[in-house]
């Protein structure tokens, strides 16, 4: 198993809509097993948006969705660890210095595919720029 990429959370909750962008669909299908790691920050924004529905069947509904992703993704969800924490400070000057402000789970996305050696998938580009990480962008095919 070699990783390659590292999932951002926008990718995942584009294949649980109603009818997700086919150019999305269609890259995730093409992924080799064990190609995509996910962060644990991923899991935090999943349970933010979670916590933030009444109780109903949509809210079980990514309950249980969040469940599954931690079953497929074992061995394969990205901890921040000191290494990335370091990255995501130095992130977090830089964006300040020049303006281009990210938000926390964006930094640590970011600096967690940086230490990993990661392309970062995401939709999230311009705020991803230029800051020493590849970045793939499936809404965007080549």
């Amino acid at each position: 198993m070699m990783l390659r990429y590292l999932l951002d959370t926008n990718v995942l909750s584009e294949l649980n809509r109603a009818r997700p962008d086919p150019h999305v669909t269609r890259w995730v299908e093409q992924l080799a097993p064990g190609d995509a790691a996910l962060s644990t920050m991923t899991f935090g924004e999943i349970q933010k948006g979670i916590v933030q529905l009444q109780p109903g069947s949509k809210r079980t509904f990514l309950a249980r969705w969040m469940e599954e992703l931690l079953t497929q993704y074992r061995g394969r969800v990205l901890p921040v660890t000191v290494p990335v924490a370091k990255a995501w400070g130095k992130f977090e000057y830089d964006a300040r210095r020049t303006g281009r402000a990210l938000d926390v789970p964006d930094g640590l996305l970011l600096a967690t595919a940086y230490v990993h050696k990661l392309v970062l998938v995401t939709r999230n580009e311009r705020d991803c720029q230029e800051r020493g990480v590849k970045i793939l962008n499936p809404w965007n095919p080549p």
